[in-house]
Formats: C-alpha cells, structure tokens, sequence
C-alpha cells in the first residue's frame, strides 16, 4: 500500500513540515534540510529525497496556496513513484493580498516608523518578438507600505544581476529559448519563465526556473502572481521581522503570517499532588476544537497531562511541553512545580442556627480540621444575602434588616453554613386593661393578661412578669390568679428589658359569680 506524505509549505515564515504516514522523518533525514527553505529551494529535488526516505510509491496531500500546489502537482506528475495528489486549504486561508492589507493597517494603528521596507528589483529580458510587451511591463507599479518594485528591461547585452532582493522574468515564446537563457546565467534564485502559449499552466521545475505557459490575454496576470508567490512574500516576512515591539503586537504580527490559528496555552505554575489544574487552551481565529496536539511531560512519574488538565502525581518539578503534530519544536513550554498540600477538609460552626435582632453582632465561633493546615488564613466568610446579615473576613457577623440567609464558610473546596434569623426589637407594649387601668378581680378568678406586641413578630417578645403580693395575686405566665381579697402591682418586662409596664390589680368579693364559676369549673373539670 502507497505510504501517504503530507507536506505542509509556509511561505511566510517560511516552514516546511513533513509527515510520511502521519509520523515526522527522523533527525537525520535528507527531508529535514529543508523544514526552513523556501519552495524554490527544494522543489526541484523533493521527489528524490522522498523517494530515497520511503523507496516505494506514495500519495501526495500537500497543504499551500493555489500556486505553490501547482508546482508540487507537476513535480508529482513528472515523478513515477507519486500515484497520487491531493491539495488542502491552510486552516487560516487568508491570501496574500489580505495578510498585506491586515500588515499595512497594523503599520499604520502602532504608529512604527522602524521596519524593513524592501525594493524589489524585477528585470525582464524579453524575446526580440515579444517586444511589443515592453511597455505594458514596464507599467507594472505594485507599491505600499513595506515594499515597492522596480522594473527593469534588460537587453541581449546587458546580463542579470542577481541579489537577494532581485527577480529574473524571462518571457519567451518558446520553452526551449527560455531554457538556453537561463542555463546562461548562474542563477541561486529561481527565474520565472514566462512562455505565451494557448493556456495557463506550470510546464516544468528545475533547479533554476519556474515555467510557466501562459495566454496572450493573461500574462500579466501570471506575471503579478509570480510576484505574489516569491518576491512580494519574502518583502511581507521580512517586515513582520523587523518590527519590535510589546506582546500584543507581536501576537497580531503572528496571525498576520500564521496559516494555521496562533495557539494561546496557559496553565498554572503549581499543581498539588491528587489533584488537577486545567489547561486553558484557546485559538486565533476562534475553529472551536483542534486536536492535533501532543503534550509530553519531561518527567512522566511527576505529572501527567491528558490535553485537557495537568495532573500532580508525585512532588517534584517538571516541564509540559506542547507539539503541533510533525513538529520537532514545541510551541509551548511550562516549568511547573507538584507540592504536597496539608489542606482544611472539615470546617464546623459552633451553631447549625443562629437567631439575632437588629442591630446585633456575634462573633461566629468555627472549628477547623487539621488544626496545623496550611490554608487556615485563607478561609472566606460569605452571607447569602447581604441586605439581612453583613459578615466580615473574621467571622463577625451583624444583623442589618428582618429576614433569614446563610453565613457561609469556605476553605478552597470545603464549605460549611448556618441559618441566621434576624428579627426585629420590641418597640411598643400595649394592655387593654379597661377603666382607669387597673384589673378588678374576684377571689378565685383568672386573667389571661390581654396585650399586642409592636411589631408581633420580635426578638424580646417573652415577658417576665412578677407580683408585688403573691397572697393576692399570683402569676403563672402570662395568667392572672386572684387569690384574697387586696391589691397588687403587676409589673410587666419584655425579654430585652427595654420595654417595662406596670398595672394595678384589685381582688374584690364582688366580682362577678359568673366569672368565678367559670374558675370553679375549670379546676374541677
């Protein structure tokens, strides 16, 4: 079965990855020379080193643009050991023209005045009977922030001069003439030779040219995206480098020649032992879920990382490192630190309930095991609802408002509550006492002693009551028992002590039979 190799072709970086059945070549691979080169560099002699790496046939998937592809296409197709090709977008597809828009808006918001701005020297030589094509090639104008090209037409006698910022254009009408021209020259770079035909395609790759066929009314078409493909993409990286400035920046220059979303990862520097911290993992531009990930831990019997959280195994320092699969170079790096912890797991109130008036403060007492945990200065006090009871970060809690809430308590991941009620003080104590306030009783008759509480639900709403003579009054309760024939002061106090009443009672033989058979019949019932 045909091997699969994926060849994945940054331009502007630039970066080469290989993978050959989903696994990268090892570090003494031929294939590995060219992780950094451009396509022009390696191209032409690809399908060699690929070969000599599987030495059977394979299928090509190759991850670029719409031009580069073109070129590995024909080298496959040329290539008796490549039975198959395939092209796959980049995940960031932007074109180039959008990656030069996005670089000179970023220029112009930072306000740099420091950066590469590359001339890009383009020398045509064109065939004796091409030259009515002259001037529309020398009306070529591409210009912007951080490149600008030169156009040049050179004669039979004037020969190239190549530098790093120079590009040879041969435009012919025949592969053979172009082929004879450039074996003139000396070339590092690869030329474009552009050959008018019948239609648009890539006729052959050598080491030192491109050929390209080409119709009369595309030419310039083809020329400009030669221009886009080499030239203009190495102006474009050269910029990016050259601008120095903060993270943030740095992050928008990064996206601008990413092909594929810039990862942020962030995880905590420590993780306990038994326990987990998560991997915070996020793209730009946001493609929801990417698994093409690989996490090692230079320790393994310290951590382990699952993609999702980092796990402490054991106490110890360790390194996460993240890969892109196929990547040799991590793109993310962690020194992390596994500690043991002697942390809080039981926090118990003195009171499952509490009951308060307005205005009160307590001090909640809590207990919490070990005494000895290294966490017993970062417990958390919290009220459910702040409007009834406030609390402070030392447990002292003070009723605000009538109501019920809960006073939490919180160590980490341990918690515990109680209930506090809060109600109001008394603020009235009112007796219907009939005539002239005072209560005519008979021998032997109770009084339930009739009164409203103001406001009815309060705090200090039990009343002591007490007789000045228990020989002719006594109290159980909240009732009246008249015993002889006198008189009594009843003196009424709520539970606060900030409400005191005073009555006066008089037991007198002619209180009503009515009321005392009523008291003869209950003791007897």
């Amino acid at each position: 079965m045909p091997s699969l190799v994926e060849i994945q072709y940054n331009p502007y970086l630039p970066q080469v990855n290989i993978l050959i059945d989903g696994k990268q070549p090892a570090d003494f691979s031929r294939l590995i020379q060219y992780s950094d080169e451009d396509i022009w560099m390696w191209a032409s002699e690809i399908s060699y080193a690929l070969y000599a790496e599987i030495r059977d046939e394979y299928n090509l998937c190759f991850v670029g643009n719409d031009f580069d592809a073109e070129i590995v296409k024909k080298i496959c197709e040329d290539d008796e050991h490549c039975v198959g090709f395939r092209k796959k977008e980049f995940v960031v597809a932007d074109s180039i023209q959008e990656r030069m828009v996005k670089l000179n808006q970023l220029i112009k918001k930072i306000g740099v005045t420091t950066y590469d701005r590359t001339v890009i020297d383009a020398q045509f030589y064109i065939s004796s009977n091409l030259q009515y094509l002259v001037e529309k090639i020398k009306s070529i104008d591409i210009n912007n922030l951080f490149c600008s090209v030169r156009v040049q037409i050179i004669g039979n006698n004037l020969r190239y001069e190549e530098s790093d910022n120079s590009i040879l254009f041969i435009v012919t009408d025949s592969n053979e003439d172009g082929e004879k021209l450039i074996c003139d020259h000396d070339l590092e770079y690869s030329a474009y030779v552009i050959v008018l035909g019948d239609k648009t395609q890539i006729t052959k790759v050598t080491n030192k040219g491109i050929f390209i066929e080409t119709n009369k009314e595309e030419y310039l078409d083809t020329i400009f995206r030669c221009f886009l493909q080499r030239p203009l993409a190495i102006a474009l990286r050269r910029c990016v480098d050259s601008i120095h400035s903060g993270n943030k920046v740095r992050k928008e220059l990064a996206k601008i020649i990413s092909i594929e979303p810039v990862v942020n990862i962030s995880v905590a520097s420590e993780v306990e032992v038994g326990r987990s911290v998560k991997l915070d993992v996020s793209f730009e531009p946001d493609i929801g879920s990417f698994s093409n990930f690989i996490y090692r831990i230079r320790n393994p019997n310290i951590a382990s990382c699952d993609g999702l959280n980092l796990y402490g195994l054991k106490e110890g320092m360790s390194v996460l490192e993240v890969y892109k699969q196929g990547d040799s170079k991590p793109l993310f790096v962690k020194n992390f630190k596994v500690h043991k912890r002697n942390r809080i797991t039981k926090l118990l109130f003195s009171d499952d309930s509490l009951l308060l008036g307005i205005g009160d403060s307590k001090q909640i007492k809590l207990d919490y095991y070990p005494v000895d945990a290294d966490n017993r200065n970062q417990i958390i006090w919290k009220s459910s609802d702040e409007s009834i009871v406030s609390v402070n970060q030392t447990g002292m809690i003070t009723a605000k408002a009538s109501g019920k809430c809960r006073i939490i308590c919180t160590a980490e991941n341990i918690s515990s509550q109680c209930i506090c009620s809060v109600l109001p003080y008394m603020e009235e104590l009112i007796f219907d006492t009939g005539e002239n306030g005072c209560i005519k009783l008979s021998p032997m008759q109770e009084y339930a002693l009739p009164y409203t509480c103001i406001p009815e639900e309060c705090i200090d709403r039990k009343l002591t009551i007490l007789s000045s003579n228990n020989n002719v009054v006594n109290v159980v309760k909240e009732t009246l028992y008249a015993k002889n024939k006198g008189s009594a002061k009843i003196t009424i106090k709520n539970e606060s002590g900030s409400i005191s009443r005073t009555l006066d009672v008089v037991v007198d033989r002619h209180a009503s039979k009515e009321k005392k058979d009523s008291f003869f019949r209950k003791l007897f019932s």
